[in-house]
């Protein structure tokens, strides 16, 4: 049983490790379109999250309203106005929430396993 766990854990960080080099490189990307962007134009804009969707070809459908003096106050917390500030997020506060989620679980993944060598002292390492 120990040995399956410790499979389970080995494979656990190995998909956890590709998980995060695949999560860094869309990162590095995204900066360096960003770098290069801003330094042709001379301005720095950042990639929101509905631009991503876009180029992969994911749609969501947007409500555009006019701005109004005599227009009704809009709910706070509706559906729509909460997608509309996820898709203006820039795509880079994802990305490193993730990177960093990853890392953290990557360190629980470590502990668990240091833990588990330090319980067991007759197992060797493979």
């Amino acid at each position: 049983m120990k040995q399956l766990e410790a499979w389970l854990i080995a494979i656990s960080r190995a998909i956890v490790l590709v998980a995060s080099a695949a999560t860094a490189l869309c990162a590095s990307a995204i900066m360096a379109f960003q770098l290069g962007s801003g330094f042709a134009v001379g301005m720095w804009n950042s990639v929101p999250m509905s631009q991503i969707l876009a180029i992969a070809d994911i749609n969501i459908e947007r409500t555009y309203t006019t701005a109004s003096a005599n227009a009704q106050a809009s709910q706070p917390l509706s559906i729509e106005s909460v997608l509309g500030w996820v898709l203006d997020v820039p795509a880079m506060i994802p990305l490193f929430i993730a990177l960093c989620l990853l890392v953290l679980f990557d360190r629980h993944l470590a502990s668990v396993d240091n833990r588990d060598r330090r319980s067991d002292p007759s197992a060797e390492p493979e």
